[in-house]
């Protein structure tokens, strides 16, 4: 299979001025993220890659979809929030069905609020604007 990402309809370098503009947004809230190829788990733009984690949320995201669609639940939309032990956060955003951006946040660093109202409305906007 080709991993090109032009394969995939998606210009790396809007990815990756994605990735800054995040960044810029949360400045040290931002403990990480990817945007990656769902079906190959090939990261295509990243700040402090973290390989283990898209293979999780992969999982999870496809597991959590199963496990809505068997409860007869409506299925996932744009993005979902876990909050985990450590005072951080894991955020996952579907671009569509072959894109999907992990995050990984420090809950004392970012406003949740912040993340809602502005950080995933322009990162779908950014992504979407990264396919053309």
């Amino acid at each position: 299979m080709n991993m090109n990402p032009t394969i995939l309809n998606v210009n790396p370098a809007q990815l990756k001025k994605a990735v800054e503009d995040l960044r810029d947004m949360l400045g040290d809230g931002l403990i990480a993220t990817d945007i990656w190829d769902r079906f190959t788990g090939m990261a295509l733009a990243s700040y402090d890659t973290r390989p283990e984690a898209v293979a999780l949320l992969n999982f999870v995201t496809y597991e959590l979809a199963e496990a809505l669609n068997k409860a007869k639940f409506p299925g996932l939309s744009r993005y979902y929030l876990i909050d985990l032990e450590d005072d951080t956060s894991a955020l996952l955003i579907q671009h569509g069905k072959d894109l999907f951006q992990g995050m990984l946040l420090s809950n004392q660093k970012v406003n949740l609020g912040v993340v809602f109202s502005m950080v995933i409305p322009k990162m779908l906007a950014s992504v979407a604007s990264a396919r053309g």
